[in-house]
């Protein structure tokens, strides 16, 4: 059946479109992606008669493609739950809660920088998983439950920064890190010291704000801070030798990552291996807690966005993006940081940043932008994606987490209302330092 090319188009923008609008208000995304997929699938062939032979269709390369971060993603997540198993990560906040002696202060810093730290390794459900209960557990045995909305929300919102420090950080940072050959170290040089500058700001505004009023981080008696004291944090760890093995393999991995970054799916499998081997855990057991809802919305979003490309249809983004920017890179990066992180807001950040990646890269192309511009660009995106997060607890699944833990160990002021007066003044704050901070960046290595 013969049709013009502009229908096809029409028809594959509107599938897009859809999958998007579904995903705001449906919790299943991989499920709602899958048939968006199916339906993108169905128009190329239905109408593959009247696609112009420049057109090039090839779902299992668009697939094949992107195989290096879809291993990367499932390996690294294997990898969180051997880590989780080994005890490192609870053994490591039991630990830090010592340290505070039961001060609320310093508790609240404990686990704050510890949620911050779990995050960049791991996935901010993880984090959240871990520290949350353990937040709710020592708040209310030292008898601060007026200051636990205020920690826990602090919590989620530290999973946001520092999902732009390194490229292992977040599934986004994956994608710009191999579509935009934004590597290790420029994680390092270019976005990190921006999640320190936003993170150490969340600690000073919820203490100013909030935390210093009413009595919340009143000192609780004696008594209580010592039972806090007498945490035995070796007790979690049930196999000493495999712990061992387990922290040392953490850092190590974290090394190989930066110097190969290029095979850092490489790496992850044979740290896996190693683990497994040695651990002798149940490898069906470690392989039913991966994210599989994760993997096949990502690939469902391959096939669409990768169709989307060949046709031409993202080429539209990247004229808009030149058109309002009258072609200027500095005012591009803008943009696309405030375009990126208003839409992560309400959108998972997944499909926003693989729809971006391609006509940025296009854009770099056609203003044969220098390394610096090309960087710049690049923060923007990562920035952008990641603090879009925080606007609303739905805006991430680690937000949609904590309110649910929330409710189901009976702390009744926080809700959705009492997030969001918080997340969204502490997001538009931190869009305002991200703008400052391109600004001050660009001044520099422009």
């Amino acid at each position: 059946m013969a049709v013009e090319l502009f229908y096809i188009e029409l028809a594959i923008i509107v599938v897009f479109f859809c999958v998007i609008f579904l995903i705001i208000f449906e919790k299943n995304r991989a499920l709602i992606s899958l048939i968006g997929a199916f339906f993108i699938v169905f128009i190329v062939l239905f109408w593959h008669s009247s696609i112009p032979s420049s057109i090039t269709i090839d779902f299992t390369e668009f697939v094949g493609s992107n195989l290096n971060i879809l291993t990367l993603i499932v390996g690294l997540m294997l990898l969180v739950e051997i880590f989780i198993e080994s005890g490192v990560f609870e053994f490591i906040a039991l630990k830090m809660i010592k340290i505070s002696k039961g001060s609320p202060s310093k508790i609240f810093l404990i686990f704050i920088f510890l949620t911050y730290g779990m995050s960049i390794i791991m996935a901010n459900v993880g984090a959240i998983l871990i520290i949350v209960p353990l937040t709710i557990t020592t708040c209310r045995i030292l008898k601060i439950e007026k200051a636990l909305p205020f920690f826990i929300v602090g919590e989620q919102i530290s999973t946001v920064c520092s999902g732009i420090v390194l490229p292992i950080s977040s599934i986004p940072n994956i994608i710009i890190s191999t579509h935009l050959d934004f590597s290790f170290v420029d994680f390092l040089l270019f976005t990190a010291p921006f999640s320190l500058i936003i993170l150490i700001f969340l600690i000073f505004f919820l203490k100013w704000r909030y935390l210093n009023k009413e009595d919340r981080l009143k000192e609780p008696p004696e008594n209580l801070k010592k039972y806090v004291q007498d945490f035995d944090e070796s007790s979690i760890i049930i196999n000493k030798r495999f712990f061992n093995v387990s922290m040392i393999s953490l850092f190590l991995l974290i090394f190989l990552i930066i110097a190969f970054q290029a095979y850092a799916h490489i790496v992850v499998m044979i740290c896996i291996l190693f683990l497994l081997i040695f651990s002798k855990l149940e490898v069906e057991k470690i392989l039913k807690k991966v994210d599989w809802n994760t993997i096949f919305f990502l690939i469902s979003l391959f096939i669409i966005i990768d169709t989307m490309k060949e046709f031409g249809i993202l080429d539209y983004i990247a004229s808009f993006i030149l058109t309002i920017s009258g072609g200027n890179l500095f005012i591009g990066s803008f943009l696309i940081l405030w375009i990126c992180g208003l839409t992560s807001g309400v959108v998972d950040n997944i499909p926003i940043t693989l729809t971006l990646v391609a006509p940025i890269n296009n854009i770099l192309t056609s203003q044969n932008a220098t390394l610096s511009q090309i960087k710049i660009v690049s923060t923007s995106l990562v920035i952008g994606a990641s603090l879009g997060g925080c606007f609303t607890p739905i805006g991430s699944p680690s937000g949609v987490l904590t309110l649910q833990l929330a409710k189901e160990k009976g702390i009744k002021e926080l809700n959705f209302k009492f997030y969001f007066k918080i997340g969204f003044l502490v997001t538009l704050i931190n869009f305002a330092i991200a703008s400052v901070y391109i600004y001050v960046l660009s001044f520099f290595i422009l």
